[in-house]
Protein backbone atom coordinates (compact mmCIF):
# COMPACT_ATOMS: atom_id res chain seq x y z
CA UNK A 1 0.00 0.00 0.00
CA UNK A 2 1.62 3.13 -0.78
CA UNK A 3 -1.26 5.52 0.44
CA UNK A 4 -5.07 6.25 -0.43
CA UNK A 5 -5.86 8.20 -3.17
CA UNK A 6 -8.71 11.27 -3.09
CA UNK A 7 -11.55 11.77 -5.62
CA UNK A 8 -12.11 15.06 -6.18
CA UNK A 9 -15.93 15.95 -8.08
CA UNK A 10 -18.23 18.91 -8.80
CA UNK A 11 -21.44 18.61 -7.53
CA UNK A 12 -23.79 21.60 -8.11
CA UNK A 13 -20.60 24.16 -8.39
CA UNK A 14 -19.21 22.68 -4.70
CA UNK A 15 -16.02 20.85 -4.55
CA UNK A 16 -16.50 17.57 -2.98
CA UNK A 17 -13.50 15.48 -1.94
CA UNK A 18 -13.83 11.42 -1.25
CA UNK A 19 -11.10 10.10 0.62
CA UNK A 20 -10.33 5.94 -0.32
CA UNK A 21 -8.36 4.12 2.14
CA UNK A 22 -7.14 1.29 1.49
CA UNK A 23 -8.06 -1.99 3.03
CA UNK A 24 -6.53 -6.45 2.53
CA UNK A 25 -8.42 -8.23 4.50
CA UNK A 26 -6.08 -11.20 4.83
CA UNK A 27 -7.85 -14.70 4.93
CA UNK A 28 -6.42 -17.97 6.57
CA UNK A 29 -8.68 -21.21 7.33
CA UNK A 30 -7.73 -25.03 8.42
CA UNK A 31 -10.61 -27.18 7.71
CA UNK A 32 -10.45 -29.41 10.84
CA UNK A 33 -13.00 -31.84 9.42
CA UNK A 34 -16.96 -32.18 10.50
CA UNK A 35 -17.78 -29.01 8.39
CA UNK A 36 -15.38 -27.10 12.05
CA UNK A 37 -13.16 -24.65 10.13
CA UNK A 38 -10.74 -22.56 12.64
CA UNK A 39 -10.14 -19.46 10.68
CA UNK A 40 -9.43 -15.61 10.75
CA UNK A 41 -10.05 -12.84 8.93
CA UNK A 42 -8.56 -9.15 9.74
CA UNK A 43 -8.71 -6.14 7.65
CA UNK A 44 -5.82 -4.34 7.88
CA UNK A 45 -5.77 -0.69 6.73
CA UNK A 46 -3.47 2.57 6.53
CA UNK A 47 -4.95 6.04 6.04
CA UNK A 48 -2.22 8.40 5.00
CA UNK A 49 -4.07 11.78 5.93
CA UNK A 50 -3.75 11.20 9.46
CA UNK A 51 -1.33 11.90 12.52
CA UNK A 52 1.77 9.19 12.52
CA UNK A 53 -0.02 8.22 15.34
CA UNK A 54 -3.28 7.07 13.96
CA UNK A 55 -2.28 5.96 10.45
CA UNK A 56 -2.60 2.59 10.72
CA UNK A 57 -5.26 -0.15 11.91
CA UNK A 58 -3.78 -3.71 12.16
CA UNK A 59 -5.89 -6.20 13.85
CA UNK A 60 -4.79 -10.14 14.01
CA UNK A 61 -7.68 -12.31 14.44
CA UNK A 62 -8.76 -15.89 15.13
CA UNK A 63 -11.86 -17.78 14.90
CA UNK A 64 -13.93 -20.85 14.34
CA UNK A 65 -16.64 -21.61 12.09
CA UNK A 66 -18.96 -24.68 11.51
CA UNK A 67 -20.81 -25.09 8.30
CA UNK A 68 -24.11 -26.84 8.58
CA UNK A 69 -27.25 -27.58 6.99
CA UNK A 70 -30.76 -26.74 8.08
CA UNK A 71 -33.60 -27.07 6.32
CA UNK A 72 -31.68 -28.39 3.10
CA UNK A 73 -29.13 -24.95 2.92
CA UNK A 74 -25.55 -24.65 4.17
CA UNK A 75 -24.77 -22.10 6.57
CA UNK A 76 -21.71 -21.29 8.13
CA UNK A 77 -21.87 -20.11 11.76
CA UNK A 78 -19.20 -18.23 12.58
CA UNK A 79 -17.39 -16.63 15.91
CA UNK A 80 -13.64 -14.69 15.75
CA UNK A 81 -11.77 -12.54 18.43
CA UNK A 82 -9.92 -9.37 16.58
CA UNK A 83 -7.16 -7.96 19.09
CA UNK A 84 -5.94 -4.79 17.42
CA UNK A 85 -2.01 -4.34 17.65
CA UNK A 86 -2.02 -0.87 16.23
CA UNK A 87 -5.01 1.16 15.98
CA UNK A 88 -5.65 4.82 15.77
CA UNK A 89 -4.99 6.45 19.52
CA UNK A 90 -8.15 8.60 19.48
CA UNK A 91 -11.01 6.36 18.25
CA UNK A 92 -9.50 3.21 17.62
CA UNK A 93 -10.47 -0.05 19.26
CA UNK A 94 -8.88 -2.32 21.13
CA UNK A 95 -10.53 -5.38 20.66
CA UNK A 96 -13.72 -6.80 18.70
CA UNK A 97 -15.77 -10.03 18.79
CA UNK A 98 -17.34 -10.86 15.60
CA UNK A 99 -20.22 -13.01 14.91
CA UNK A 100 -21.08 -14.50 11.31
CA UNK A 101 -23.70 -15.84 9.92
CA UNK A 102 -23.23 -17.00 6.18
CA UNK A 103 -25.07 -18.67 3.38
CA UNK A 104 -23.09 -21.51 1.15
CA UNK A 105 -24.53 -21.12 -2.48
CA UNK A 106 -23.08 -24.11 -4.71
CA UNK A 107 -20.53 -22.86 -7.75
CA UNK A 108 -22.34 -21.87 -10.51
CA UNK A 109 -19.45 -22.94 -12.89
CA UNK A 110 -18.69 -26.48 -11.00
CA UNK A 111 -19.88 -29.62 -13.12
CA UNK A 112 -20.09 -31.82 -9.49
CA UNK A 113 -22.71 -29.97 -7.92
CA UNK A 114 -22.29 -32.56 -4.53
CA UNK A 115 -18.56 -31.11 -3.73
CA UNK A 116 -17.93 -27.91 -4.80
CA UNK A 117 -19.69 -25.20 -2.70
CA UNK A 118 -18.27 -21.44 -1.82
CA UNK A 119 -19.28 -19.30 1.20
CA UNK A 120 -21.11 -16.19 -0.68
CA UNK A 121 -19.78 -12.77 -0.09
CA UNK A 122 -22.61 -11.28 1.39
CA UNK A 123 -22.64 -11.74 4.89
CA UNK A 124 -24.08 -10.57 7.81
CA UNK A 125 -20.89 -9.50 10.63
CA UNK A 126 -22.49 -8.42 14.24
CA UNK A 127 -19.65 -7.02 16.44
Amino acid sequence: MTGAATLQEFVAGAKVEIQLIPDVTAVGTYNAGGGWQINGSPTFSYNHEADSNNKWTFPLAVGVSRTMILKGRHWKFGVQYWHYVKSPDLFGLNYQPRFTVSPVVKLPWSLDTDKKLMVTTARCTCS
